[in-house]
């Protein structure tokens, strides 16, 4: 049997409570209750309505049938110690309304309660009766249908047990004129629910919860979702309204959806170094991570203090002054968050010298390169003080740098790079490079031209600063075949002549990059036809004849016959 604990139990409690503060029985009607059902009149409860449950196997009396066609183990042992089976403590009858109007149907349904808290529904099990018989017919299964008008109880019978309830049967239909939707809360934020109800008001003044056969829908579900039931899933921030519609009724509620105010969880101080020279500063970072773990940088509104001020100071932007040689722990604190960092003042030292290198002297255009400065100091101590040094270009037409010693090339020639730092610097020379070849194009591509012919040849050059060129006079050209076509590698460069019929390979070549196409060279084709004699000067009724000599591209002559010249 599938039963429902929870909803048992408080069932069981309201029902308990009820038969002790009311003479009516369980199954009587506040008069001002809008609801039929035996829940309404016994409080929140039992604020929601019962679920049908209905268990075939449960027999008339209550009772779990027992399996008389199993076999029985006579050989283990009999376990005195099990529970017996759970009483039938009461039945409880639930309608969706209070009343029903004269011709029409209201079903109504049964549950029993027993003594383990569990519930099921016996509706097609009970027996049903209602009083008197005039006003109201109910069938075998729990549907009541109104006769006349008045009031009748209805009774449903089941294992000893009878539940009651009261019905107003109406003279006319009641018709829904009104709805009223209502939120749990005014907003929420987004990723979590809330559940709004529905009530309408019908034509003679009453009330009922129709949450659960409304018609829901929002009017941005880009915003907020609303389930059958009226729960409502916040997605996104914005105002969203939310509408219940019955028999042509509609009321809605606005919803304003929220992000969720992040709170500081912790706080990290970051330092370009872990040492500070005594007189000397340095600037700390603190960046708080939030509960929603975005990050953002807190230095200007944490509150900054030193554990030693005799050692090192740190002002309210969170810059460190070294005061004395020794060690010092630095926090940032925030909305009861904190972080610390370890700083060592150490004795002042003086800058020696800057030595500027280069990751490569040769800079082809469309490339970079990255120089980098290091400094000697006093004590021997060697550092690296590229992104503190300050870095000019001799000549920034020819290439720039900028403040982490990135050089980029603008044009081909020599550049002096220098670092500058506490009065000391260095310079480093680079040569600005055309940009290397990356690529060849030959055209035309695949040509097919007649013996003696001649095409002439492009090769484009691509290359690393994604510009294009003219190249056909500086590549090295070659034919793979000579015998059907010959290219120039003299001016003009690129110039294939046609020897013969076949294919040949026609390859430009430069700087480690080709490119290749097939030239296809095809018969000679007739250029010209020539007439002998050219004037022929005849007697009439005589003949004179005359040869037809044709010219091929090929520079070659040979007679027409009568075919060719027709």
């Amino acid at each position: 049997m599938k039963r429902n604990a929870s909803l048992a139990a408080l069932a069981l409690a309201a029902l308990l409570a009820a038969c002790s503060s009311s003479s009516d029985g369980i199954g009587s009607q506040d008069a001002g209750s809008d609801q039929a059902s035996i829940h309404r009149d016994t409080g929140p409860l039992l604020d929601t309505p019962l679920a049908p449950d209905l268990n075939p196997d449960l027999t008339s009396d209550g009772a779990l049938p027992i399996d008389t066609t199993s076999p029985i183990d006579t050989t283990s042992p009999i376990d005195t110690t099990s529970a017996t089976a759970p009483t039938l403590i009461t039945v409880v009858l639930d309608a969706a309304r209070a009343s029903v109007a004269v011709g029409a149907t209201l079903p109504i349904t049964a549950t029993a309660f027993y003594s383990d808290s569990s519930s099921t529904e016996v509706s097609a099990l009970a027996a049903w009766s209602v009083t008197p018989p005039t006003a109201a017919t109910i069938t075998a299964a729990g549907v009541l249908t109104g006769v006349a008008a008045g009031a009748a109880t209805v009774q449903a019978t089941f294992g000893g047990k009878t539940g009651t309830l009261a019905i107003m049967v109406t003279a006319t239909d009641l018709k829904l004129t009104a709805i009223t939707v209502t939120a749990a809360a005014t907003s929420v934020d987004v990723g979590n629910t809330i559940q709004l109800t529905a009530q309408g008001t019908y034509s003679d003044g009453s009330k009922s919860d129709i949450t659960k056969t409304a018609t829901w829908t929002s009017s941005d579900p880009t915003l907020a979702t609303v389930s059958t039931q009226g729960v409502a899933t916040a997605l996104a921030a914005g105002a969203v309204s939310v509408k219940a519609t019955l028999d042509g009724k509609e009321g809605s509620v606005s919803i304003t959806v929220t992000v969720p105010t992040a709170t500081l969880t912790s706080i990290a101080i970051t330092a370009p170094n872990s040492s500070v020279d005594v007189g000397g500063t340095m600037a700390l970072v603190a960046t708080g991570t939030y509960s929603d773990s975005s990050k953002k940088n807190i230095s200007a509104t944490v509150t900054w203090t030193s554990s030693d001020a005799t050692i090192a100071t740190v002002s309210a932007a969170g810059v460190v002054t070294g005061v004395k040689e020794g060690n010092v722990s630095i926090k940032a604190a925030l909305s009861g968050k904190e972080g610390t960092v370890a700083v060592n003042v150490t004795a002042t030292v003086a800058l020696s010298s800057v030595t500027v290198t280069a990751s490569s002297n040769t800079v082809p255009l469309g490339s970079n390169a990255q120089v980098t400065a290091s400094a000697v100091y006093s004590d021997g101590v060697k550092k690296d003080v590229t992104s503190t040094a300050t870095w000019t270009s001799g000549t920034a037409t020819v290439a720039t740098v900028d403040a982490n010693g990135k050089v980029t090339p603008v044009k081909t020639g020599s550049v002096n790079i220098t670092a500058t730092l506490g009065g000391k610097s260095d310079s480093v020379t680079l040569t600005i490079t055309d940009a290397p070849l990356t690529a060849i194009q030959v055209t035309p591509v695949n040509p097919s031209i007649p013996a003696g012919a001649t095409q002439q040849f492009k090769a484009m050059g691509t290359y690393a600063d994604n510009t294009t060129r003219n190249i056909t006079n500086d590549v090295d050209w070659t034919s793979s075949d000579t015998t059907k076509a010959t290219i120039s590698g003299v001016a003009p460069k690129g110039l294939a002549t046609a020897k013969a019929k076949g294919t040949t390979t026609i390859k430009a070549a430069l700087n480690g990059k080709s490119d290749t196409t097939a030239l296809t060279v095809t018969d000679a084709t007739l250029t010209k036809i020539v007439l002998s004699p050219a004037q022929p000067v005849i007697a009439i009724g005589t003949t004179v004849p005359i040869t037809a000599t044709g010219n091929y591209s090929d520079n070659t002559t040979r007679p027409l016959t009568a075919r060719e010249r027709s």
